[in-house]
């Protein structure tokens, strides 16, 4: 390897001199097997062999374990991910650690020690690599095979926790590039509203090719959606959380693990019980009513799965991104549950639709009109979950206007609140949301009734941190109900 600069700011001699270091291949012995300083006395007798003598302090020399010289019988931490990544590191070329004054145990301990693994999916952290320690090794790597060694470190990885592909991970990105962007003209950002994976890296396996053309973000917009051939080419992964099966294609589809929390308390919530145990009862047709719920930001069925399993006869669904619709659809399937997906309200009048999952491909903005619309073939709608971050400020209206009248209901507004404001901003906005419902139309209900239609704070609920200071919270918010139900034909 090359004679370079050490990386070492510590290695800075007066007079602006810089350190070096100069690989080599002489054998220390006593140290095969640990990296160490050796001693002076064979320091001194090596620089003598070499003509250095002189130079005795102004040369240090620091000795590596030989690569193939120490085997792991246990993962390091019993990690398996760190074990085989310190394989990988041993059977470099010898001299190339060296070269760039590295060290195996550097690299080791500056590589996260976390992943998430959906197999065959392994996610390692965005940061992964981007340790100095990491960043010097990989600029130093060839690029271009044969002699590229990153495929074999990506390989290595997969294989060590069974998983045939591999990608960075990345928090979904609040913006994404337009075409203008990708031109270099500037302004060219958008919302992200399809909350899509804009920032995952894959690095290993083949996660599918990306749709052709642009996927829509608007119904009525140009450009085409994902075909049925584009599904099928692209990688799909499936997780279970309490008894649930949720698939996705990473390369598409946002998954977050850190909400399993919640979609456990939805599967077990007092309110959610209550609502399905009051549709057991006796309808006017003589059958069990049943209850409904909304899922405004349904994704892929995170916590729509969450209400279906807890016995809620039909969800609603409203979500803009195809893959996640996708993704829902499949999902539902590997849980033994229907699909039907609408582009219209026509295409549901008249007609005995009796799927657990009515699927609206389309912004939530229309959602309120086709609820009033479709009131009377429904069960009675008793939770509407608005699960957008950093706010769903935008579905509250629709939320509040959704729940059944006769029957009122809860919906669970999640929001990122400063920890320290969590109390206070939780005053304001069930303040917002009676200012919603006493605006709200009512139906056959006396004056003096509707003045006692208070909304209540039944509980605050603290998922996750979302950044540092900042909570992902939920609010579950009981709107009473408003007298009969209003028929809409």
């Amino acid at each position: 390897m090359k004679i370079h600069p050490s990386a070492d700011e510590r290695n800075s001699n007066p007079g602006n001199g810089k350190w070096f270091i100069v690989p080599s291949t002489l054998p220390a012995p006593g140290y095969e097997t640990t990296q160490n300083k050796i001693s002076v006395e064979y320091k001194a007798q090596l620089l003598r062999d070499l003509g250095l003598e002189e130079q005795l302090d102004s040369i240090s020399i620091t000795t590596y374990p030989t690569p193939t010289s120490q085997p792991l019988s246990q993962p390091p931490s019993g990690n398996m991910l760190l074990a085989a990544l310190s394989t990988w590191l041993h059977a470099l070329p010898a001299a190339l650690l060296p070269s760039l004054d590295l060290t195996p145990a550097a690299l080791l301990s500056a590589f996260p020690s976390t992943y998430s693994l959906y197999k065959p999916l392994l996610l390692l952290p965005a940061h992964t690599f981007r340790s100095p320690a990491w960043t010097t090794l990989l600029s130093a790597l060839p690029l271009q095979p044969p002699l590229s060694l990153l495929p074999s470190l990506y390989a290595t990885l997969a294989h060590a926790t069974g998983a045939t592909h591999v990608a960075l991970n990345a928090p979904i990105p609040p913006q994404r590039a337009s075409s203008a962007a990708e031109e270099g003209e500037e302004e060219g950002r958008s919302a992200n509203v399809l909350r899509a994976p804009l920032a995952l890296v894959p690095l290993h396996g083949d996660f599918g090719g990306r749709p052709t053309a642009a996927v829509a973000e608007e119904k009525g917009s140009s450009g085409a959606g994902p075909t049925a051939e584009d599904f099928a080419a692209a990688f799909w992964v499936s997780a279970r959380q309490n008894g649930v099966v949720q698939v996705w294609a990473p390369l598409h589809t946002m998954f977050s693990r850190g909400n399993v929390s919640e979609k456990a308390r939805v599967l077990g919530m007092a309110s959610v019980r209550l609502a399905v145990g009051e549709g057991e009862g006796e309808g006017e047709g003589g059958g069990a009513v049943g209850c409904a719920a909304v899922d405004l930001y349904a994704g892929i069925g995170y916590f729509a799965f969450s209400y279906r399993k807890a016995g809620v006869r039909r969800v609603l669904c409203w979500e803009l991104n195809p893959w996640s619709v996708e993704g829902l659809r499949r999902g539902a399937a590997e849980n033994g549950w229907s699909v039907e997906s609408f582009g219209a309200v026509g295409d549901l009048e008249g007609e005995a639709v009796e799927a657990d999952f009515w699927v609206f491909e389309e912004s939530n903005e229309f959602a309120l009109e086709k609820i009033l619309r479709l009131r009377n073939s429904l069960p009675p709608i008793r939770h509407v979950n608005c699960g957008l971050l950093p706010t769903s400020r935008g579905s509250w209206k629709t939320a509040v206007e959704a729940v059944d009248l006769a029957m009122g209901g809860w919906i669970h507004l999640h929001e990122n609140i400063a920890v320290k404001d969590i109390e206070a901003k939780a005053e304001d906005i069930v303040r917002e949301i009676q200012a919603i419902v006493d605006d709200e139309p009512q139906g056959s209900v006396s004056q003096g009734s509707q003045k006692e239609r208070q909304v209540r704070l039944e509980h605050v609920e603290k998922v996750k941190t979302y950044a540092p200071g900042v909570m992902h919270c939920v609010l579950d918010i009981y709107i009473p109900q408003g007298g009969a139900r209003v028929r809409y034909i």
